[in-house]
């Protein structure tokens, strides 16, 4: 049964999906309010989170172990996608239709190193017509979630030196998350 559209969900016939790209080195609480944030704008079914299986010393969590993650926050497993570039999320993109538009939702740091390209132009709501996917795609700069921990800012960094602290307890790690 397919499910009632949101008024901002679509724009004449086009519908607009967003897209959340990321690390999530780890997903936290601020990731989720942020994914929330989008759903709440967009429709829960015109929201997916694009993240890589890509590991290094920066990335220690493998595709399956964040997207775990992410469904014990509440995020339905079919909205996580592996994509190869985060950024560009082709894996959502391809099973679109050729109408519909992609929103990419980023941090205002991210936001503002991508406008420059040929691709990405900047989300203007009331906009009467948009490109479809495969022309361009919208940055929708995300307002700051702050994630405070112990009184302190933490950020995807901070967040996982607390998690390698061998100091902290296991119950302590998972307050952190």
């Amino acid at each position: 049964m397919r499910e009632k559209l949101k008024l901002s969900e679509v724009i004449g016939a086009q519908r607009i999906v967003a897209i959340y790209g990321g690390r999530f080195q780890p997903a936290g609480s601020h990731h989720i309010k942020t994914y929330q944030y989008l759903v709440n704008k967009f429709g829960r079914n015109n929201v997916f989170i694009a993240t890589s299986d890509v590991t290094g010393d920066k990335s220690p969590f493998t595709f399956a172990e964040k997207k775990k993650i992410l469904t014990a926050y509440g995020v339905p497993s079919s909205k996580i996608v592996k994509t190869k570039s985060p950024y560009r999320a082709d894996e959502i993109k391809k099973k679109l239709s050729p109408t519909d538009v992609v929103v990419f939702g980023f941090g205002e740091k991210d936001a503002g190193r991508l406008v420059a390209g040929k691709y990405f132009n900047p989300w203007k709501p009331n906009q009467k017509k948009y490109e479809p996917h495969d022309k361009a795609g919208y940055i929708f700069t995300l307002p700051h979630v702050s994630l405070k921990v112990g009184g302190k800012e933490m950020s995807g960094t901070s967040i996982r030196a607390a998690l390698g602290d061998p100091k902290k307890s296991s119950d302590q790690k998972k307050n952190i998350l």
